[in-house]
């Protein structure tokens, strides 16, 4: 590989699309053109792709715009891709529907991470968001973490996607998360701001940040730069604010990929600092969204 080609660290590969457990306010899974669940032997054959490039490779994300858990095989996903040397692989879920064979069968496939989504502290928050029955993700959440806590190492981020009608719980959601949670396994309490139903003065405010940002730092989007994702059918997608395919790893090297005109088209135009006269960048909310992440520990910090 010549010393100026890079390879993505984080590697996001969706196995399921167009099917969720929840129906949450500010998701738009149900606009997918993607149906379906990826086999795992095409799975298989897309991890095979990007073994050379291990060394590089610091977290794989099952996730696409779907529920992982809805996948029967996550768990058959999960074990592959650890005995292949993947590093980092985990998933977000809303544990709808993690009841207790699934929590034993990824704490035994040695799952490095998983997220659990929940978006209030109090019942009628988290189900106004996300539409789901509060009280069996929380026993499902629950129970995840007292397994884990005797049987295995998974490290367990719990994330609210904070909005306006959760903002005023996050202290109480906070605080509630890291008791139950434990620092021996790096678990963190997290904090997202919401992307998408902005209006148009906070496009105008976004549109603003980005630009100033941009103008001052000229740096490329942590997107573009170490963070690679797949579709079912193996087509890589510029970012996860935009669909736009740039090749397919089943006809392509990933590395000549994430390396081709497309690409280094966008970058070398943020370091210029003109994201904002990029079309599909101008009004991310995604990279205001990870300026302002939070992640806290158990112990507080």
């Amino acid at each position: 590989m010549l010393s100026t080609e890079i390879m993505p660290e984080y590697l996001q590969i969706e196995v399921i699309a167009g099917a969720c457990s929840a129906n949450c306010i500010m998701c738009n899974y149900k606009e997918s053109p993607r149906k379906g669940i990826l086999t795992l032997d095409d799975f298989s054959m897309i991890l095979d792709k990007f073994v050379p490039y291990l060394d590089s490779q610091k977290y794989l994300s099952l996730q696409g715009l779907g529920e992982t858990l809805l996948d029967p095989g996550i768990v058959d996903k999960v074990r592959v891709a650890k005995e292949k040397g993947f590093k980092g692989v985990g998933f977000a879920t809303n544990a709808t529907h993690l009841n207790a064979g699934l929590t034993e069968g990824l704490l035994a496939a040695d799952l490095d991470t998983i997220i659990f989504s929940l978006d209030g502290i109090k019942k009628d928050t988290h189900e106004q968001i996300r539409m789901v029955d509060y009280n069996q993700v929380m026993r499902n959440v629950l129970d995840f973490i007292e397994k884990r806590n005797n049987t295995g190492k998974t490290k367990i981020i719990v994330r609210m996607i904070r909005q306006e009608s959760n903002l005023a719980e996050w202290d109480e959601y906070r605080e509630f998360w890291q008791k139950q949670l434990r620092p021996e396994f790096g678990d963190q309490v997290a904090a997202y701001d919401v992307w998408g139903q902005m209006v148009e003065e906070d496009r105008v405010n976004r549109f603003n940040r980005l630009d100033k940002w941009s103008r001052e730092k000229k740096e490329v989007c942590p997107d573009l730069l170490k963070r690679m994702l797949l579709f079912l059918n193996g087509d890589v997608i510029l970012c996860c604010g935009n669909m736009k395919v740039m090749g397919n790893v089943f006809d392509s090297d990933p590395r000549d990929i994430y390396n081709g005109k497309g690409f280094q088209e966008y970058r070398e135009m943020m370091r210029q600092g003109r994201l904002t006269e990029i079309d599909e960048c101008k009004n991310c909310q995604v990279i205001l969204s990870s300026f302002d992440k939070v992640y806290v520990d158990a112990t507080g910090h």
